[in-house]
């Protein structure tokens, strides 16, 4: 497996697209709108490939100077609970420090709170809707 940056439109970002969207958007009864995808151009579309085929994403988001949004998670069903998530928030991680920031900022379902939790990112805040679905914002401070 490899962890790399997908340039937007691209073969592996078209890929991500459909992997989020089966993990992501499906079972929610959600599609992604032009204008959604059209706001993701300036994002970093990081994606794990293996064999040629993504097998998980991330969109990386600068927030402020000093802030990094993680979004659209997503790691291929049959992929799941064999650290590809992990390894992927790391990536993550490495790339928010060597570009100057110095926290990570995401908002994670109500089901993913445990693994965030297991990485180092505390809960910020009250439980909130997004997407139909309870999420909490996380943060990890990654400079002290």
């Amino acid at each position: 497996m490899k962890i790399l940056e997908a340039p937007f439109g691209g073969d592996f970002y078209r890929a991500a697209v459909d992997l989020r969207y089966e993990i992501l958007r499906k079972p929610l009864r959600l599609e992604y709108t032009k204008e959604q995808l059209a706001e993701e151009a300036t994002d970093v579309h990081v994606v794990a490939v293996e064999e040629g085929k993504v097998i998980a994403a991330i969109l990386l988001r600068k927030e402020s100077d000093k802030v990094l949004k993680m979004r659209q998670f997503a790691v291929a069903k049959d992929r799941q609970g064999e650290g590809i998530g992990s390894e992927m928030v790391t990536y993550c991680e490495d790339y928010a420090l060597e570009h100057g920031f110095e926290s990570i900022v995401l908002h994670a379902r109500e089901t993913a709170v445990r693994f965030y939790e297991q990485l180092e990112y505390e809960k910020v805040g009250e439980r909130f809707t997004e997407v139909t679905i309870p999420h909490f914002k996380m943060v990890k401070h990654l400079i002290d």
